[in-house]
């Protein structure tokens, strides 16, 4: 799958997910996506170019939102807002498998590679965990080695 950067700018809300599923969000039970930066107190910046194209690695809804999971301009994964992309090809590898995750707060899905598709990566990822970085790095140098991408980033 490939989406094209049609903006890096908007006023969005951060990705918030509960640390442990099985709980409602609070003080200490959340995690917060950082894929984005602050401009103003109104609209959010991101590391992507516009009308570049990025391979998709993975789909996350939750809540109903959907996001990509991309790898920024400065080479970094995160799950970016459907709103900045226009989806350029809408072919999705026959690897990629489907959970999803359910708790008193929140209903999440995540498609993506098995070796990056449980809770516990999603949260790794949006921490920048070093292990699921590493996990996600060899999984892309991996599909960029057998060119099993449409395009790289």
């Amino acid at each position: 799958m490939l989406v094209k950067c049609t903006k890096a700018t908007e006023n969005a809300a951060p990705l918030v997910l509960p640390q442990d599923i099985r709980l409602p969000l609070g003080e200490t039970n959340y995690c917060s996506s950082s894929e984005h930066f602050t401009i103003d107190s109104a609209v959010d910046g991101y590391s992507l170019s516009c009308e570049k194209v990025y391979p998709v690695y993975g789909l996350l809804t939750a809540n109903d939102r959907l996001r990509y999971l991309i790898v920024d301009d400065e080479n970094i994964p995160g799950f970016f807002s459907e709103s900045l992309f226009q989806v350029v090809s809408h072919d999705v590898p026959d690897e990629w498998i489907t959970r999803k995750y359910d708790g008193p707060d929140v209903a999440v899905s995540y498609v993506t590679y098995a070796v990056l598709n449980t809770y516990q990566d999603i949260l790794g990822l949006m921490n920048n965990r070093v292990s699921t970085i590493k996990k996600f790095i060899d999984l892309k140098e991996w599909l960029e080695k057998w060119d099993l991408l449409d395009c790289k980033s």
